[in-house]
């Protein structure tokens, strides 16, 4: 059987296959996967403007690092973008 162009192991069943959808249940909401590359470099553009708080476990499943970027839900990035661009013109 293949899963996304690879061939299905029947032994991952502890594998990333179970633990992505473990944690779709526990953090469900906007959830994407990117490649490291792209997550350290996310990192280290907000790691300018706030702490960075690193977790580490001794879990062992390869391709199993969880990020997560926590955002206020009562304001949105277009109301940032206008609140930003009102405070530009008043200086």
């Amino acid at each position: 059987m293949y899963e996304s162009g690879r061939k299905k192991d029947p032994g991952r069943k502890l594998g990333a296959d179970t633990y992505r959808t473990a944690l779709s249940g526990i953090l469900p909401g906007n959830q994407k996967q990117i490649l490291h590359d792209i997550v350290f470099v996310e990192i280290k553009k907000a790691s300018e403007l706030f702490y960075i708080l690193v977790l580490k476990s001794d879990e062992l499943i390869p391709y199993s690092s969880v990020f997560i970027e926590l955002d206020c839900k009562y304001w949105s990035p277009e109301k940032e973008a206008a609140l930003r661009s009102k405070m530009k013109q008043e200086e």
